[in-house]
């Protein structure tokens, strides 16, 4: 139930929630008329100004799916914001888990995406609901601290701070350990005025409950939540020792009867000094995982120079507005998005593009934030700012890559969640078992043998298998131009078997040139021009660019028509003089009963044809150049054994023209959009995992059909939400690097997880004292004797130091996928 907001003497509550989409006062009414309409609902007061509505109610509250259903049913949405947290604390899959429900239990989050790796929560929720204190509390009560940061302030990794913390820990739990251990020494020891037992008391209760706090934090608080973690496993082993030797210290110093041997304080304190080395060292491997994405968030300038009349001013960045002139120097990184309006230089967009050689820019070209700008000097006015950039885009899509869950991540997060009830299992069966059958003394190695399960087991392997992978995986395709929307798209893409291929704007150069103009009889080309270009300069398709770019070189001027309409896939329509022009393919004019007299097209040329008021007046045969990356581009993916197809709304001899050129053996023509929706839908059903490249526009059903979309962009529309793969810098080898990645991504995901879950199946019954019955009647081997003791059970410090070993080796192996090669 909702309950925020202040309450009255009458028991009742007021929320304030956005409204996005009211564009008038008629919006207000209707939002207005639609909140009230839901039960026990008191008072509604709706702000155009601030898109925002004020609801009072009984203090009980409202269900928020009614709230929604209610905006949503008025043609309204109900607005959200992202934040993102920086966590500490985390450790494993099964922390992960603790947050995201605790999270989710408030009512007012939509969704929350928790990344062990980056150590962040990225959440979404609805202002009025929920607030950012709401959810550090419910991280709070989770057992965990937060921090709250922005765009500019994103850390990966633990902080400074806490490192620091670990690392300090960790070196006086190792230096205790050490002390002790050496406080056994007889020459040392006779030094002492004192048992050294007590001595080793002392130092081991301060390491316990100083440097080990938070496994004891960590643990209750999963406790209170009925569940367990990977620290529920160090506090219960570690404690362990730490009892018993302090029993034993105890025993001595009260001289009760029966021996119970030495102290296992040293072991304790390494334990404890070994795991918080292990992370620390994990955590700096982490870091090195983030070194792409971090890289990209520091191309950004933070100052850039204003030009306000005859003067120019040095301001930061987030000063500028919309429509402000910026001065770019020679060798400067550009601050904003916009459009050059005076200069000349090449500027290097390989950050956008992946593309190593600089792009001439000049007066009307379009210049991006985070490109560099060569010799020349330029000045932009300014389009975009922070957010609504291209790098804005690009990063924040990254994130959210980075931030998503594969399919495979989820199973293994259910895994790694069942690890530790299990092991605690297991570690009270072996100290059963020994305290039973075990060598003299059996407590000894009882206890040993229990300590060591409980300290070797590793959920955090199987917890970083995926995400470490897929986070530097994600860093490697944003420096090769390839943008991944999710992480789904990466386990998708690897699985592939058929990839079907638009044509105009994906295969050719999208740059059309108009090659002939055929009028009919009593039209000129002249005439053909000027209705053609008055439809086509309201298009953004890539054919009517053409047609307007030929007015304007041959200083034509299109008509002025109106009641413009577009019909993806065929055409377009307008009105001149009460007269309907008709702008398209023949499919288009036929459908509305024009006869086309239009003579052969031998050359397999596109045909645009023009008919005025029903009747045919002309056609226009457009030439389109293939990709000079596209014929080595499809033989590579020939080469992995996937099946091509082209799929095109042209003509049947355009579309066979450019299949021949290219060695595409599958092709069909005069399809509409949704035409290829149901080719690929029929490829589905007879078992092929169908993936789609097309430019993002009239392709938009076909790739949302697809299992999975592959968008090209030329830099400028990132965020291609039909897409699930966005390749920027317009180039087809692309495609086969993110193939490629997505492949060794998914192979490296796998190593993980067999790593993980193979280190903890033959480990753990090590640990569990396996090896007993193959020494109990023969000596261990010297070079064993460190890690097995005398009678084959594993040393606790050995265990545990193996466990965070298993972590980094996780780390360091994903981290090869930064050096492939693509």
């Amino acid at each position: 139930m909702l309950d925020k907001g202040m309450v009255n003497k009458k028991k009742t509550t007021s929320i304030t929630i956005p409204v996005d989409g009211m564009t008038c006062a008629a919006c207000v009414s209707h939002v207005t008329e639609a909140l009230k309409n839901i039960p026990d609902v008191e008072q509604v007061a709706v702000n155009l100004a601030t898109e925002k509505a004020t609801i009072r109610m009984p203090a009980g509250g409202i269900e928020k799916d009614e709230l929604k259903s209610a905006v949503e049913n008025a043609g309204y949405k109900v607005g959200s914001e992202s934040i993102t947290l920086s966590i500490e604390g985390m450790t494993c899959a099964a922390c992960v888990s603790h947050i995201e429900n605790s999270i989710l239990k408030l009512m007012g989050v939509e969704e929350v995406f928790v990344n062990l790796p980056t150590e962040t929560a990225k959440v979404r929720y609805i202002p009025g609901l929920e607030s950012v204190s709401s959810i550090k509390s419910a991280i709070t009560n989770a057992g965990y601290s937060s921090t709250y940061i922005d765009q500019d302030e994103l850390g990966y990794g633990s902080t400074a701070r806490a490192q620091r913390l670990i690392i300090k820990q960790a070196i006086s739990s190792l230096l205790g350990a050490a002390f002790i251990m050496f406080a056994m020494i007889p020459n040392f020891v006779s030094l002492l005025p004192f048992h050294h037992q007590y001595l080793s008391f002392i130092i081991a209760t301060i390491i316990q409950f100083w440097a080990g706090s938070q496994f004891y934090s960590s643990a209750w608080s999963a406790a209170r939540h009925r569940t367990t973690n990977m620290n529920t496993l160090i506090a219960v082993g570690t404690s362990t020792a730490y009892l018993y030797s302090a029993f034993v210290v105890l025993s001595n110093l009260l001289e009760m009867s029966g021996s119970y041997g030495e102290t296992h304080f040293g072991t304790s304190c390494a334990i404890i000094g070994m795991v918080l080395l292990g992370r620390y060292l994990e955590s700096k491997s982490r870091r090195k995982a983030t070194d792409s994405i971090k890289s990209l968030m520091a191309i950004a300038p933070k100052m850039a120079t204003v030009i306000h009349g005859t003067e120019s001013k040095t301001v930061p960045v987030d000063n500028i507005v919309i429509g402000d002139i910026v001065a770019i120097k020679p060798g400067e990184t550009i601050p904003v998005d916009g459009s050059v309006i005076e200069g000349f230089s090449e500027v290097n967009e390989s950050f956008l593009t992946g593309e190593s050689f600089p792009l001439v820019k000049k007066t009307g070209d379009s210049v991006f934030t985070s490109t560099i700008n060569g010799t020349g000097y330029l000045k932009i006015h300014t389009q975009a700012l922070s957010e609504n950039t291209v790098y804005s885009k690009i990063i924040s899509m990254i994130e959210e890559t980075q931030a998503s869950k594969a399919p495979i991540q989820r199973i293994a997060d259910k895994l790694a969640a069942l690890l530790v009830p299990i092991i605690l299992c297991m570690a009270s069966l072996t100290f059963l078992t020994w305290i039973m059958l075990g060598p003299t003394p059996q407590h000894l190695y009882a206890t040993i043998a229990a300590v060591a399960v409980l300290v070797i087991a590793c959920p955090c392997a199987m917890g970083l298998a995926t995400p470490i992978a897929i986070m530097v995986g994600t860093g490697k395709g944003a420096e090769n131009g390839i943008l991944f929307r999710d992480a789904l798209g990466i386990e998708t893409l690897q699985k592939v078997d058929s990839i079907i291929f638009d044509k105009t704007g994906t295969l050719t150069n999208g740059d059309p040139k108009i090659n002939h103009i055929s009028p009919a009889k009593n039209f000129s080309e002249t005439e053909i021009l000027k209705f053609a270009g008055g439809v086509e300069k309201n298009s953004e398709h890539v054919l009517a660019k053409a047609i307007v770019s030929e007015c304007v070189s041959k200083k034509i001027e299109p008509y002025d028509v109106y009641k413009f309409q577009a019909f993806p896939g065929l055409g377009a329509s307008g009105i001149l003089d009460e007269k309907e022009i008709l702008v398209g393919n023949k499919v288009f004019l036929e459908t509305h009963e024009v006869k086309i007299s239009q003579k052969l097209n031998p050359g397999g040329l596109v045909e645009v044809h023009v008919a005025i008021d029903g009747k045919y007046a002309g056609s226009i045969l457009i030439s389109d150049t293939i990709r000079y990356d596209a014929k080595e581009t499809i033989s590579q993916l020939q080469n992995m054994d996937l099946d091509i197809i082209l799929l095109s709304g042209d003509t049947k001899k355009a579309v066979e023209t450019v299949a021949n050129e290219l060695n595409i053996r599958k092709y069909a023509s005069n399809l509409l959009p949704q035409d290829k929706a149901r080719y690929i839908s029929k490829l589905q059903q007879n078992g092929k995992i169908v993936g789609m490249v097309g430019d993002g526009i009239n392709d938009a059903p076909a790739l949302a059909q697809a299992d999975l979309g592959i968008a090209m962009s030329g830099g400028t529309d990132v965020a291609i939400k039909s897409a699930h793969i966005t390749v920027l810098g317009n180039r087809l080898s692309s495609i086969v690097k993110s193939i490629q990645l997505s492949k060794s991504c998914i192979k490296t995901i796998k190593q993980n997880l067999f790593w993980a879950f193979a280190y903890n199946i033959l480990l753990v019954p090590v640990a569990a004292g396996i090896l007993y019955p193959l020494f109990a009647s023969q000596t261990v081997p010297d070079f064993l004797s460190p890690l097995i003791g005398d009678k084959g059970f594993l040393n606790p410090v050995v265990a545990a130091t193996a466990m965070g070993i298993s972590s980094i080796t996780v780390v360091l192996n994903a981290l090869r996928l930064k050096n492939s090669n693509l």
